[in-house]
């Protein structure tokens, strides 16, 4: 096996890592601050990561600014949750 197929299986085995602790449940308030941002980056609005904050009470997942935001997981019909991590 050369260096740079040595180096990609390194690479993607990192990343598999990172992708289980993200989608685990150490990883949600990163996984809600994430679909914020990406609902701002569609709307066109700017930002700054810091803006996108886990604070208060439940049921509010993340706040930007003055809005709140609930971030909910909708799965199709029979299918599992992670499936394409696991």
């Amino acid at each position: 096996m050369s260096n740079s197929e040595k180096e990609y299986l390194k690479r993607l085995s990192r990343d598999a890592e990172e992708a289980v602790e993200l989608f685990s449940n150490e990883g949600q308030e990163l996984q809600e601050r994430t679909a914020v941002a990406g609902l701002l980056r569609v709307l066109g609005l700017d930002y700054r990561e810091e803006e996108i904050t886990k604070r208060g009470p439940e049921p509010i997942d993340a706040w930007f600014r003055d809005a709140r935001f609930q971030v909910t997981e909708i799965l199709d019909k029979d299918r599992p949750r992670n499936l394409e991590i696991k």
